[in-house]
């Protein structure tokens, strides 16, 4: 017979063995666009070519056919011509990963990608975004 200890389920780090809790799609937009604006304050530089900076979170709203979110600044595709242009950028993929659904939601200088990243609308627009792409997974099928 194996002996088992009684283990106190009050973990030193102070995270429930129930599970973590599960955030709503606005809240979970919502600190990831705050994430990635202190982000990419500090790594988009004003000129130049530079590494991608994004944030990844799941959809939590079951009457959504989203897995996936990608919130994303990059520098633009037309950054030989304007070199000071940077992009932000939404990918939704499908709930079983065999779509995706993009759109750059802002082009311009980085002081430009900053102000927008802090627009007060810009959490239920993405949230909007997200239903749009459900609806056109389900017009793929």
């Amino acid at each position: 017979m194996i002996k088992v200890n009684n283990i106190n389920n009050n973990n030193v780090n102070g995270i429930s063995m129930k599970g973590a809790k599960v955030l709503d799609n606005a809240k979970l937009i919502a600190a990831n666009l705050k994430a990635l604006l202190n982000d990419a304050e500090r790594a988009v530089p004003e000129y130049g070519d530079f590494g991608i900076t994004k944030y990844v979170f799941k959809n939590t709203d079951k009457n959504i056919n989203a897995g996936e979110v990608v919130l994303s600044v990059k520098p633009s595709f037309r950054l030989k011509e304007h070199p000071k242009e940077r992009e932000f950028e939404i990918l939704v993929n499908s709930a079983d990963d065999r779509f995706n659904y993009s759109a750059t939601f802002k082009r311009g200088e980085k002081n430009d990608i900053l102000g927008f990243l802090q627009s007060e609308g810009l959490a239920p627009e993405i949230e909007e975004f997200m239903k749009e792409a459900s609806l056109k997974f389900s017009d793929m099928r």
